[in-house]
């Protein structure tokens, strides 16, 4: 009796804590009489529908995206994380053929798989169908052949699981195939129809999907219709052709751009009055462009189809809209343009039909055909829509990003048209609607396109800091871009991370890339003499840039800017030589790359490493062109000279004579003034008494001896030069005299 009251008494106290206290160890109640007196209804709410994932997704919106993090399908290891489009492909589709291998194992091999280990002794052999739970997908394919019987059901079986060759095959083994009744005559019409009588890509394999380039675009338009094909067949063989039928047939045909054979069937269709419903109609609608040629013809006709819905009592829907708007994005522009503008205020006010982002997309195809147009149809959309939600309403829904910021890119280069674009894309669920792998990196290859000549450095980066790499990987002509904006803002800190950055992309190879950073970087460092330059020796210029460690970027800030352009200099030569050494043919060495290198290394005190690119230079001398410009080598001289290596600047002065540069005789005759100390009349009268074979006042350095050859070889060659000068203008002048001779003598 104690325990049932204390339980009731509990029961109280759980619905109203107030009304019960605790007074040494008893129980009293402290509610009031109104509340003793009021009844206890439990009101139950109404049901809110939840979907199974519901309550992850409201956990999700708490959180924002870690830019550092990979993508979840990629595993959580510094040495798995791609760090490249490349990789990127290469681990996705590696995880998902993994589940591929298991998939064909248990189809080939689907014996091993029909009794579980916990199964009693005398029920081992479990059927498919009777494990607990039964799943479908784990059930193994059957595979027909010439001596296999099926049935209908067989056949239904393939049909609702878009087994489209199994279909076809089960189809051909039917002895009586006269026997199938109508409703599965017409499934397995739709389904030859839709899917063009091959297999789709199953659903399971998203990666495979999602990296799949060429798929639905605007300008993706090719006939692949199978001709003569089972379809076709079957239709032709149908008993009794209902409208159904005919649906199917026309509305495959114009999927796969079969326009003629879609609007041959149509017209028949109206011969006989068969009808027809709204999607015939849509697919006629964006095939236009293949049944005429001329856009007033093609208009002409989208009108005929569209009067003939409305005598059809047929409502247009948005795939009529977009239908419609698909074909006039391949007429002339103004036409389509003026056209456009009437088919949207009739569809939009008239129909009351809500434009999606496809519709959008084509406007803007419309409007922005070509290129440079100027026009503000994309500032009024996104006034309409910025900050909306959307949905997948048609399938064509996934080009309006893209579409949108190749505008502002290409025609209105608008920055805050530009973030307005990137923030409706992530808003929301929206970014669900940017299509596939390839879609997203043109959307970002424009997005980056268009900030970096229009937004400052500094908000540029920001943005490259949370979109690279594991977002957007950019391409060669993306990161020369960037290159550009630092070099016009001579920002040197940020080029050890660009040249890293073009190492983790796999990027060392674009020639044209690492030329322009070398250019680049020469540009902006700043000036310096070279009698002020410290001489690292070789066991101090080791150390060099390692792209994958985050410490050795951040440990470069401490250095000077003359250190940092130097590591990274030496670090393109050793990657161009360890790529060469596997590839001899994949990296073309210029001259001006090479002198690039030496005036950087130079700059950064590293002579003995730039010595050995000027050895390389002189290996390699007339194959690959002549420097632009002397000055890297002349500097290197000075450098080398500078730092006890004579011998060094005797070579790089003999390469600059070698390809006619007359300055290095006054870089020569400048350095013998120092190593000897003696002025430059000097200097000259020993370089004519050494010319002339009396070298006895000359020390027996071969240095000296080098340099003074290199004085005397310059010297030779001026006479030569003169004379090749004179002879040219001379022949100039007699050219022209015998063309004056000429003219006289015809006149």
């Amino acid at each position: 009796m104690s325990s049932i009251i204390f339980r009731s008494i509990s029961s109280v106290k759980c619905r109203n804590p107030s009304a019960i206290s605790i007074i040494g160890g008893k129980y009293y109640s402290t509610a009031t009489n109104a509340e003793a007196n009021q009844p206890d209804d439990i009101v139950i709410p109404q049901r809110i529908h939840r979907s199974p994932t519901d309550i992850l997704k409201a956990i999700e919106s708490t959180i924002q995206r870690d830019p550092t993090a990979a993508h979840y399908k990629y595993h959580d290891d510094p040495y798995l994380i791609p760090m490249s489009n490349y990789k990127k492909r290469v681990y996705a589709l590696a995880q998902e053929s993994g589940r591929k291998a298991a998939k064909w194992i248990l189809q080939e091999h689907k014996n091993l798989f029909l009794y579980r280990v916990s199964d009693p002794p005398l029920n081992k052999l479990t059927a498919y169908e009777n494990a607990d739970p039964p799943i479908q997908a784990y059930i193994p394919r059957t595979v027909y052949n010439e001596k296999s019987e099926v049935t209908e059901k067989d056949l239904l079986m393939a049909i609702d699981n878009y087994f489209v060759k199994d279909a076809i095959t089960i189809y051909n083994l039917m002895a009586s195939k006269d026997s199938l009744s109508q409703d599965t005559q017409q499934k397995f019409l739709e389904l030859l129809c839709f899917f063009n009588e091959a297999d789709p890509l199953p659903i399971e394999w998203l990666e495979e999907k999602w990296f799949r380039q060429g798929g639905l675009s605007i300008n993706n338009r090719v006939k692949n219709w199978k001709n003569n094909g089972l379809a076709t067949t079957l239709f032709s063989n149908l008993k009794e052709k209902t409208p159904s039928a005919y649906c199917a047939i026309i509305q495959g045909m114009c999927k796969h751009y079969n326009g003629e054979s879609a609007y041959n069937l149509y017209l028949e269709c109206c011969d006989n009055k068969i009808p027809l419903n709204v999607n015939v109609y849509n697919g006629l609608l964006s095939v236009i462009g293949f049944l005429k040629e001329d856009s007033e013809m093609q208009w002409q006709l989208i009108k005929d189809l569209l009067n003939d819905m409305k005598s059809q009592n047929i409502s247009p829907n948005l795939g009529t809209l977009n239908s419609i708007l698909e074909s006039l994005s391949f007429m002339e522009s103004k036409f389509a343009q003026q056209h456009c503008t009437e088919i949207l205020a009739e569809f939009v006010k008239e129909c009351g039909i809500e434009p999606s982002l496809a519709t959008w997309a084509y406007v803007l195809t419309i409007y922005y055909k070509e290129r440079g147009m100027k026009s503000n149809v994309l500032y009024s959309i996104m006034n309409k829509i910025e900050g909306q939600s959307f949905t997948i309403r048609d399938p064509r829904d996934t080009l309006f990003f893209v579409t949108a910021m190749s505008v502002c890119r290409s025609h209105l280069q608008d920055i805050k048209l530009c973030y307005s674009i990137q923030d409706l894309l992530l808003h929301d669920s929206n970014y669900d609607l940017i299509g596939d792998s390839y879609r997203e990196n043109i959307y970002y290859r424009q997005f980056f396109s268009v900030i970096s000549r229009n937004e400052s450095l500094e908000n540029l980066m920001v943005q490259y800091n949370n979109l690279v790499p594991h977002v957007y990987v950019p391409e060669p002509s993306v990161m020369q871009e960037i290159l550009r904006t630092i070099d016009l803002n001579v920002a040197c800190d940020y080029y050890p991370l660009i040249w890293s950055n073009i190492v983790m992309f796999g990027m060392t190879t674009r020639q044209t890339l690492v030329q322009f950073l070398l250019q680049s970087m020469v540009r902006n460092i700043p000036p310096g003499e070279p009698e002020k330059i410290d001489i690292k020796s070789k066991e101090d210029s080791k150390s060099t840039l390692v792209a994958s460690d985050p410490n050795a970027i951040e440990s470069l800030s401490a250095l000077s800017v003359e250190e940092n352009f130097s590591r990274v200099a030496w670090d393109i030569w050793l990657k161009f030589e360890e790529k060469s050494a596997f590839k001899p043919d994949s990296i073309n060495w210029t001259a001006g790359m090479l002198s690039d290198i030496i005036m950087l290394l130079s700059r950064g005190g590293k002579v003995q490493d730039a010595y050995t690119i000027v050895q390389r230079l002189s290996k390699l001398e007339g194959s690959i062109g002549v420097p632009s410009s002397p000055d890297p080598l002349i500097y290197f001289a000075k450098v080398a000279l500078q730092g006890g290596f004579p011998s060094f600047s005797s070579v790089a002065l003999k390469y600059l004579s070698n390809c006619g540069y007359s300055e290095a005789s006054d870089v020569a005759v400048e350095l013998l003034q120092t190593m000897l100390n003696r002025p430059k009349s000097e200097i000259e009268e020993l370089a004519s008494e050494a010319a002339k074979g009396d070298i006895n006042t000359w020390t027996a350095d071969t240095s000296i001896m080098n340099l003074v050859a290199i004085v005397n070889q310059n010297k030779s060659l001026e006479p030569v030069l003169r004379s090749k000068a004179s002879s040219s203008s001379s022949s100039e002048s007699d050219s022209s005299d015998s063309d004056d001779d000429e003219e006289l003598s015809k006149k």
